[in-house]
């Protein structure tokens, strides 16, 4: 059993046992509602139109038993697994909610999985106080709650991570290594049918049984590996049809082609648009300390500070919980450390390293717990209305950037205002889709459908505009741009701002009248 507040072991039956369990219960409660609420609210984002028609195609090969072999050869939508995408597409298809809404909540239940699996590793860390905190902490970081809803790649692979996580930390510290081996290679196996990126929880795997293997008998370790390993490979197997067809040479043809990636996108980092393929290797690390809330950086700061004084001591490599968050450690330490030697080509923010955020939280999570216990009656009183305040703050920030969570800054990056011309912020183009809406709401009548060009992501423009306007690419009456520099529109110098989307005073994307002077009198 996990360490209590006191130290001692918490006792399945104490009343602080429950207490906290049920207040994570409530918790993930609580966002599920939240997402049944605002899941509508959220715009098409530039991948949902090719991820939806790749996941038609996964459900033909699956239909028809592997005969039709269309997915294997699609630009490089093959080279992702099929794990979530399939099921979505074949859901979304016969949902009355719409395709648009169907894959917005089921990305959010990935995501609400992957906060769960969060706390579930944290309660393996240091107790069900630590996993509560976990959870609350990963649900407030914006980064993370803004993507759940719309980042269908990242989400569902973060989301296993975090699960492969759990069963790591059990596996670092349990002696019935059968289940946690399994739970292990279930989670991995389904990080492996998302994206090919899920490799790097089999090293960690290895890393945490060789040093487990250091301290005790290899054999039952060594089972325990390959029980992983092959669990995965058989749910990577069935869920990735370019991996079923050549597996072993498809894998490495993914990470391979991953790894050297063209990508032709433009990323605004410290204020200059630099090449997606020439960023600096400090990109993901520095994102990583101004996108994550403040408090959550102080908090792991002060768990770094308690660790290197238990370090201190001796026989520190023998207490229970040094192999389980050297376990979660690693999950963050490894991928971060890759992206930096390697220089991986990335874009759009951290979102491609998204799966480092729920490790992160757990690490957080167990800190304050550690924190909380170290601390005085009194003082325990004075640091959690401290915590409770800032929570609040969290989510009034969460609050005012709603829809897009996932373009917060925190205040060393001078917030969003701060952030804004030197980051990317709204990189998916959502917001494309308010301005539509917006549009459509207040464009005067004419004597025909206004004819409106989109410069960024065209979305789920099409759907909002309604019979006066129409998308059109030639001689436009209106603009619809999004702001951000990476997008690269260049705009007519002849127009008229008639309304913008902000968020903190930041404009997202702007609506342009280019009509002439003698049309353009009535105001939208």
């Amino acid at each position: 059993m996990a360490p209590a507040e006191d130290g001692r072991a918490w006792h399945p039956h104490s009343v602080s046992l429950r207490r906290w369990l049920a207040a994570a219960a409530v918790l993930l409660a609580a966002l599920a509602v939240v997402v049944l609420g605002t899941f509508r609210r959220y715009g098409v984002v530039s991948d949902e139109p090719t991820q939806h028609a790749y996941g038609l195609l996964l459900d033909r090969f699956y239909l028809t038993g592997g005969a039709d072999v269309r997915c294997l050869y699609s630009w490089n939508w093959h080279l992702y697994g099929g794990l979530f995408e399939a099921p979505v597409a074949w859901l979304a298809a016969r949902s009355p909610l719409g395709v648009h809404a169907t894959r917005s909540l089921c990305t959010a239940a990935a995501g609400l999985a992957g906060i769960a699996g969060c706390w579930h590793a944290a309660l393996g860390i240091a107790g069900p106080r630590a996993a509560f905190l976990a959870a609350l902490i990963l649900a407030l970081i914006p980064g993370y709650w803004g993507q759940i809803f719309i980042d269908s790649k990242d989400v569902p692979f973060a989301a296993a991570c975090a699960w492969a996580l759990s069963g790591l930390v059990r596996l670092a510290r349990t002696r019935r290594l059968l289940w946690p081996a399994v739970l292990t290679g279930l989670a991995t196996g389904a990080a492996l049918g998302v994206r090919v990126g899920g490799v790097i929880l089999l090293a960690c795997l290895g890393l945490v049984l060789a040093v487990r293997a250091v301290r005790e008998r290899a054999w039952p370790l060594v089972r325990a590996f390959l029980v992983a390993a092959v669990v995965a490979e058989v749910v990577m197997l069935s869920a990735w049809p370019y991996a079923l067809a050549y597996p072993v040479t498809g894998p490495v043809h993914a990470l391979r082609y991953f790894a050297r990636f063209n990508s032709p996108f433009v990323v605004v980092f410290r204020g200059v648009a630099e090449s997606a393929t020439a960023l600096p290797r400090g990109y993901l690390p520095l994102l990583l300390g101004l996108t994550l809330p403040s408090p959550v950086l102080l908090i792991l700061a002060a768990g770094a500070a308690v660790a290197c004084g238990r370090l201190a001591r001796r026989g520190w490599s023998r207490e229970p919980a040094f192999l389980p968050v050297a376990a979660a450690a690693s999950l963050v330490l490894l991928p971060v450390g890759w992206a930096v030697a390697s220089r991986m080509p990335m874009y759009n923010g951290i979102r491609h390293a998204l799966f480092v955020v729920p490790p992160i939280a757990c690490l957080a999570g167990v800190s304050l717990d550690a924190l909380l216990a170290r601390t005085r009656p009194r003082a325990r009183a004075a640091l959690a209305a401290i915590l409770v305040a800032a929570a609040g703050w969290q989510v009034s920030v969460t609050a005012r950037l709603f829809p897009y969570e996932y373009m917060s800054f925190n205040a060393l990056a001078g917030g969003v205002r701060g952030a804004a011309g030197r980051y990317d912020l709204e990189y998916w183009g959502a917001s494309v889709t308010e301005a539509a809406a917006r549009l459509a709401n207040e464009a005067p009548a004419g004597p025909r459908p206004w004819r409106v060009r989109i410069c960024g992501n065209p979305g789920g423009a099409d759907e909002v505009l309604g019979p006066r306007l129409r998308i059109a690419t030639d001689h436009p009456d209106y603009w619809i741009a999004m702001t951000s520099a990476a997008s690269g529109c260049v705009l007519p110098a002849r127009s008229r701002e008639v309304l913008s989307v902000c968020r903190m005073g930041v404009p997202l994307a702007r609506v342009l009248d280019v009509r002439s002077p003698a049309s353009s009198n009535a105001k939208p």
